[in-house]
């Protein structure tokens, strides 16, 4: 949206491909709430002790919350500012300077560009407008994690007790819809849900559990049946399970933490910079430091200030502070697992604690 804003001061030839990045971003928006809202659906609907319907739709649902709820957020005040731009200019301005150089020759066509573009710009307010699609979709993620935590659920009482909801209630179903009759479906309805005694229902003509063996089909086999009183689904025999010991457990994890941090600390506490310097001072990393570099470099470009010309990240021991360089010019950086290419930028990363003096030297 800023670039488009910046072609419409200076090259207004470059409007009409700004206009079909927006369009392209509008359709991404679409698919990937569809494809949220669809996953959620999916956990309440379908059989989710079937582990490619689990699977998929919770990788879906943790991959939307991973980029709405925290991404989008994050920047979801820096959009509403560009749209605030935006919407100062005009989108009838933009789209009407930008039709130029769309190429559109035919007079008829040329009003239906114009037509469409405007409500794609208007469609980008609907989106991030105060409780608009992406406020709603950050509300609709606390209802898509509890749906994911009740299917979890239902997946541990399906495999440790033998008892499934869904599946009782699908049964349930199929039984009232072979009765041959309205009042014989009351029946099973009421038997059911326990409203009065149980009638024997007519059975549905073809079940859609596959039988298993009959008996009388195998060889005889001497078998020695034990009574005994037992949990539903609780192991008959052997020795009981050891109650795990939670306080080891726990400090377990905390060791691995700590390990993990002061391991990022030290990677982080490596890639200290002597001042500002250009992006090929990092030349030849190796792929524990490229990784902990990468991930402060996108976390300084998605918070970069473009009031401020900075923007800032931090993790375990260090915060990197980048500036961009000179404009239009593209680097690439040679790092032991390939080529990081970059427009110009200038960084300076430092232990958290010291303070970088307000006018810091670039270095070479």
């Amino acid at each position: 949206m800023r670039r488009t804003l910046s072609h419409f001061h200076q090259d207004a030839d470059l409007l009409a491909t700004d206009l079909a990045q927006i369009k392209a971003h509008l359709e991404q928006l679409q698919e990937a709430s569809g494809d949220f809202y669809g996953a959620v659906a999916a956990l309440v609907q379908h059989d989710v002790t079937d582990d490619a319907v689990f699977t998929t739709s919770r990788e879906r649902i943790l991959l939307a919350l991973r980029h709405f709820a925290y991404q989008t957020q994050r920047a979801l005040d820096r959009v509403r500012a560009a749209l605030a731009e935006l919407k100062a200019v005009g989108a009838s301005s933009i789209v009407e300077r930008a039709l130029p150089g769309a190429g559109v020759l035919d007079a008829r066509a040329q009003h239906s560009w114009l037509t469409e573009k405007r409500q794609q710009l208007g469609g980008l307010d609907a989106w991030f407008a105060p409780r608009g699609s992406i406020e709603r979709l950050i509300e609709a993620s606390a209802g898509a994690i509890h749906t994911l935590l009740g299917a979890i659920e239902r997946r541990f009482y399906a495999n440790s007790r033998g008892s499934d909801l869904g599946a009782d209630f699908r049964q349930l179903a199929r039984l009232i819809h072979a009765q041959p009759a309205e009042d014989a479906a009351y029946q099973v309805f009421a038997a059911g849900f326990g409203i009065w005694t149980a009638h024997h229902p007519r059975r549905p003509e073809f079940e859609d559990i596959a039988p298993g063996f009959s008996a009388s089909e195998g060889a005889m086999h001497t078998a020695e049946a034990v009574l005994r009183t037992s949990e539903r689904g609780a192991r008959s025999a052997g020795r009981p399970p050891k109650i795990p010991d939670l306080a080891k457990k726990r400090a377990h994890a905390e060791f691995v933490s700590q390990v993990d941090l002061e391991r990022r600390s030290a990677l982080a506490q490596d890639l200290i910079t002597p001042g500002r310097v250009p992006l090929t001072h990092f030349s030849g990393l190796d792929a524990d430091h490229t990784s902990v570099f990468v991930t402060l470099l996108e976390e300084a470009l998605d918070a970069f200030d473009h009031g401020a010309g900075c923007g800032t990240a931090e993790t375990v021991g260090a915060r990197l502070h980048l500036w961009l360089g000179e404009f239009g010019r593209m680097v690439t950086v040679e790092l032991e697992e390939g080529h990081l290419c970059s427009p110009d930028l200038r960084v300076e990363i430092v232990a958290l604690g010291a303070v970088s003096a307000a006018g810091s030297t670039e270095v070479a």
